[in-house]
């Protein structure tokens, strides 16, 4: 005998019964609506939650928002399962506070809801988007979707994750999230992934800001946002191919244990940097186990850091970096290592192809045993074979023992102002050179017309 279930059409809560307080799972099948009004206050027993399958119509306002949170211990949170677009097209989540729960807000679908205006406080984890089709042979594997106006934070794990299968591609704008005061990362991205970040923030994760395991072609720009006092790294991102990032007009700020940004594992990659501010880190960028790739730091503002603002270290292949009208000021050296530069550049032995090019930048008042290096990181004691141009620089009022420390066989330094009178020397060639080598370093200033002090400078 078959048996029919006959299933509400439509589940409602509203302000004027609130606060409801919820004893079992609240199941939304497939062919059903929850409809949840702004102002509306529901409390759920522990381990009860919201599993939604149909469509979720929350939708607070700005002085009414929906709360969810906890009754008398940690509660699942709002878990997510669309498996029909015109059920997701419906579905919104608007002004709602998730609070004191195991998974926050849980997307397990490639089709995602409308979510602007959230907050997830004080779950497990704050919002995570699991985004993969389930067999279920959508025609488009292209994902699109925005997120606006999203809060995580003081959540034990990570503050908002996006996560894509290696079948699907997916295309993401964040636009004014915050995510502060998670116990991991505030934002995790896996796969293969297009992301745009928008005027957001950052700070106070015990790990890093931004956190990325990028697949193959992947994509991440950030602009106008802001990386503050994370507890390892403003943005990380390692073990990519082919990955392409932008980041311009964005904050990095009082990163004490680690650098603001560290890129690691990278080929075939292409960084672009510009009118970037760096302020009170423990050290800016380090780009290490580079190979065949574009390093292009512009337009940046560095003050204050302490040890190297720029690292790049085993840097190998086709790569080029490219430092370019960046301003670097009152720099200080970290006092718990022997020897820090502001900029310091060293190659792999396969690097007879790189190309180092360092122009109209200003090194200002920095407190650093030397302001610019460049050589090899290995093997140690041997000159970098990479192409160096350093041009149109002003390296002014530096406390250092050397302006410019170069164990390079290929360089053309030129049109360079040099006024370092506590510097012991401005311009140090170090190592034993190559047969063969060029070293061009005419038409620099030596900020003195004395021929004798200026021989003394070398």
């Amino acid at each position: 005998m078959r048996r029919s279930i006959n299933f509400e059409k439509v589940l409602e809560f509203t302000p004027k019964n609130s606060p409801y307080r919820i004893s079992k799972n609240v199941t939304v099948h497939a062919e059903q609506i929850l409809k949840i009004h702004a102002g509306t206050d529901i409390t759920f027993s522990q381990n009860t939650g919201i599993i939604a399958h149909g469509v979720l119509q929350i939708a607070g306002t700005k002085y009414d928002p929906v709360i969810l949170h906890e009754m008398n211990g940690t509660w699942n949170g709002l878990c997510i399962t669309f498996a029909n677009a015109d059920v997701a097209e419906q579905s919104r989540l608007t002004y709602l506070s998730v609070s004191g729960s195991k998974f926050g807000i849980r997307i397990e679908s490639s089709l995602l809801p409308q979510i602007e205006n959230i907050i997830s406080n004080n779950n497990d984890n704050g919002l995570t988007i699991l985004a993969y089709n389930d067999n279920n042979n959508f025609s488009d594997k292209i994902i699109n979707h925005t997120l606006k106006k999203v809060t995580a934070i003081n959540n034990r794990e990570n503050g908002v994750s996006v996560k894509i299968t290696k079948q699907e591609s997916g295309h993401f704008v964040l636009e004014e999230i915050v995510s502060e005061s998670n116990q991991i990362n505030g934002l995790l991205l896996e796969g293969t992934l297009h992301v745009t970040v928008i005027s957001s923030q950052f700070f106070s994760n015990n790990e890093n800001g931004i956190s990325t395991y990028l697949a193959n072609g992947s994509t991440l720009e950030v602009y106008d946002s802001f990386f503050g006092s994370n507890g390892q790294h403003g943005l990380q991102i390692q073990n990519g191919q082919q990955v392409q990032v932008k980041c311009f007009s964005t904050t990095f700020k009082a990163h004490n244990s680690g650098e603001a940004i560290l890129v690691k594992n990278i080929s075939g990659a292409n960084f672009l940097l510009g009118d970037c501010r760096w302020r009170s880190n423990n050290g800016g960028i380090v780009f290490r186990d580079v190979t065949d790739s574009n390093l292009h730091l512009l337009n940046g503002n560095w003050m204050w850091n302490r040890g190297a603002s720029i690292i790049a270290d085993k840097i190998k292949g086709k790569t080029n970096i490219l430092i370019e009208n960046n301003k670097f000021r009152q720099n200080v050296f970290h006092s718990n290592t022997t020897l820090n530069s502001v900029i310091e550049l060293g190659m792999n032995e396969n690097d007879k192809d790189a190309r180092i090019q360092i122009n109209d930048n200003r090194f200002l008042r920095n407190a650093m045993e030397i302001i610019l290096l460049i050589g090899r990181t290995e093997p140690r004691n041997t000159p970098t074979n990479a192409e160096i141009i350093i041009a149109k620089n002003s390296f002014l009022e530096n406390l250092a023992l050397n302006a410019v420390y170069l164990a390079a066989n290929y360089v053309n330094i030129s049109y360079n102002t040099f006024h370092n009178s506590k510097a012991r020397c401005e311009l140090h060639s170090g190592l034993k050179l190559s047969i063969g080598t060029s070293i061009n370093a005419i038409n620099n200033y030596w900020g003195t017309a004395n021929q004798g002090e200026v021989i003394f400078q070398f």
